[in-house]
């Protein structure tokens, strides 16, 4: 079995078991998950050479467990998992992957080294700043006194379980557990000596988050920049556009700097007001005219062409791009790329950024999994790169031709 350990703080394995099944569906694997927020288990198996190695009722099966100092893994070898008993979560019993044949431990170690790879990816898109190494020894020990207890016996034949057609393997379901799963293993702590008399502890103050103005990722308060995108914490002061040129002016100014279009009415004096006498007079008081100013024209500067759409207009001078599902609280990206096809599950939820900077397009990668392209060459991460008229722009999997308006 290969373990490791991720310490960081509010790590939700059940989305990083729900990303990590959709990124090997889209590489031809059968995937499953199943177990509630404090236990997940991905089971992953192939045909042609993994089957071989393993057997057709056999899948290589990542065992995710929360812990007080963040989340455990352990890959080794089981059973696939009947669907209709999957909510014996915490009755999993894995056996160490060991072959005989010399070109099945070399496939085995590749394909561990690749889930191993993809999940460490996985974690940090949640927390950038994650700690990898081995686990606790005293979480090490827990595990082998939980498995001494529980009856070792190879796996019984099962029969072999109907899927459903691959294009339905897009949208996995997360099935909830049958019967209540073990609680994960607590770490054991010495309890510390009784306050003396009428001492009371200072209860500590819990640690203030604020979210990033860019992927709303929480930071702490003192953050400068995102611990997961990278970008300044602090928002900028909204800029102030002429309608007519789109040229930034300050706030207060009442005509436009380059085109001379007027910005707001002109300040009306102040009226004096007339000394008072004994006698009564009459005043008709006409209200000023307001002037009501146009909104802004938003005008369309380009378009997306994917392959199998209508083109997305591109208006703004920052458009972002990502996945996030259409039912899901998550901030949303101005262009969601998220669908059932397999190439979706290849989309960053928060991806790319495309930016209008004068007569210059410019295409940023957010450090996202699967990588942004420009006619086929790779961007680094956080670097604006400009492209033009009849470039190919790919986000992961999903490709697409830009073309000037």
């Amino acid at each position: 079995m290969e373990t490791r350990f991720y310490q960081a703080q509010e790590l939700d394995i059940q989305r990083i078991a729900f990303e990590l099944a959709n990124l090997f569906l889209a590489q031809g694997y059968q995937a499953q998950h199943f177990g509630d927020k404090g236990h997940m288990v991905v089971q992953l198996r192939k045909g042609g050479d993994f089957a071989a190695i393993v057997g057709m009722q056999a899948a290589l099966t990542l065992s995710l467990h929360g812990t007080p100092g963040g989340v455990m893994a352990v890959i080794g070898q089981q059973q696939w998992a009947d669907k209709a008993a999957v909510g014996a979560v915490g009755m999993l019993i894995l056996w160490p992957l060991a072959f005989t044949a010399g070109a099945g431990v070399i496939r085995q170690a590749n394909l561990v080294n690749q889930v191993l790879a993809t999940l460490d990816s996985v974690v940090r898109q949640q927390q950038a700043n994650v700690h990898i190494g081995p686990p606790p020894p005293q979480l090490v020990q827990q595990m082998q006194m939980q498995m001494q207890q529980q009856p070792a016996y190879p796996p019984q034949p099962m029969q072999q379980p109907a899927y459903p057609p691959p294009g339905q393997w897009a949208t996995p379901t997360i099935y909830p557990p049958q019967t209540p799963p073990p609680a994960a293993y607590p770490a054991q702590r010495t309890p510390p000596p009784p306050p003396p008399p009428g001492h009371h502890a200072p209860a500590a103050p819990a640690p203030s988050k604020i979210p990033c103005p860019q992927c709303q990722a929480l930071n702490d308060a003192d953050n400068l920049f995102c611990a997961r995108c990278g970008k300044p914490m602090q928002k900028k002061e909204e800029e102030t556009l002429c309608p007519r040129c789109e040229a930034k002016v300050p706030p207060d100014a009442a005509f436009c700097t380059k085109c001379g279009e007027a910005l707001a009415p002109p300040a009306q004096a102040e009226i004096a007001a007339a000394p008072t006498t004994d006698a009564t007079v009459a005043v008709n008081m006409t209200p000023a005219t307001q002037l009501v100013q146009p909104e802004p024209v938003v005008q369309v500067w380009g378009t997306l062409q994917f392959a199998d759409g209508d083109p997305v207009e591109l208006a703004g001078t920052r458009i972002t791009i990502g996945r996030v599902k259409p039912e899901s609280n998550d901030a949303k990206p101005d262009i969601n790329l998220y669908s059932s096809r397999a190439e979706a599950a290849t989309v960053s939820r928060s991806h790319a950024v495309i930016e209008l900077q004068g007569d210059q397009c410019i295409l940023t990668d957010l450090t996202s999994t699967n990588h942004t392209f420009i006619n086929k060459q790779q961007l680094e991460p956080d670097k604006p790169t400009p492209f033009t008229d009849g470039d190919s722009l790919q986000f992961g999997k999903i490709a697409c031709i830009f073309k000037k308006a």
